[in-house]
């Protein structure tokens, strides 16, 4: 059998089905008609707007995942740059600029009361 002809047969099998059944009265009436379209319409129009809002979402997550990298390669630089600035040599070429005078001697002070407070 070609598909052209199952596709008819199928048809007319659900048709004669259809016809069949006795649907009662009021699933006949005008008003439910026209309540069962409202409620298609309204059901289509909630789906579209919820795939515009989850779509226009996607769009955001997007350019704040692409912000969030540009930041963390921001705070890359910037780490790199701080274990330069703080490394040991360049301490030392900033300190030999400065014209201090290194510690000869400590001279320690002992204190008679330890107590910060008291009560």
């Amino acid at each position: 059998m070609s598909i052209k002809r199952r596709f008819e047969h199928q048809y007319r099998r659900l048709s004669a089905i259809a016809g069949a059944v006795d649907a009662p009265a009021w699933m006949m009436s005008n008003f439910f008609r026209v309540s069962m379209i409202a409620v298609v319409i309204l059901a289509g129009v909630g789906y579209l707007s919820k795939i515009s809002a989850l779509s226009t979402g996607g769009y955001q997550l997007h350019d704040l995942e692409s912000q969030v990298a540009s930041l963390q390669s921001d705070i890359q630089k910037n780490e790199v740059q701080i274990a330069i600035g703080s490394s040991i040599t360049n301490i030392e070429k900033m300190l030999a600029g400065t014209k201090m005078v290194s510690v000869s001697s400590l001279q320690h002070i002992d204190a008679i009361d330890t107590a910060v407070a008291k009560r």
